[in-house]
């Protein structure tokens, strides 16, 4: 029962082959080549002065080592101590504080 293929059989296996083989089509070398272009403009845009360094080379910013200890001690510092804020906490809203509910639709028992 070897039926050939009739002329829409044939063009849908020749789309097929056509449509698998643009699989193989590669666009990879194009997005290489220019792989990391947007992060560098985006870095140089968000750069105020790009030749900071070379300009301020010589110079040494005015403080002792016990001073710059003091400031590195305090960084570290906010970070173990870090205050709560006083907001709302929404897990408390409309309650008393010891779970019953306060307001118009429960008030305190």
């Amino acid at each position: 029962m070897n039926q050939p293929l009739s002329s829409i059989g044939r063009m849908a296996a020749v789309l097929c082959v056509l449509g698998l083989s643009a699989c193989a089509a590669s666009t990879s070398p194009q997005h290489d080549q220019r792989f990391g272009d947007s992060m560098r403009s985006l870095t140089l845009q968000q750069t105020l002065n790009p030749d900071a360094s070379q300009q301020n080379a010589g110079r040494v910013l005015a403080g002792d080592g016990r001073m710059s200890e003091a400031s590195v001690d305090r960084a570290v510092n906010s970070y173990r101590n870090v205050q709560r804020s006083m907001g709302l906490s929404v897990g408390t809203v409309g309650t008393a504080g010891n779970g019953t509910a306060t307001g118009a639709a429960g008030g305190s028992r």
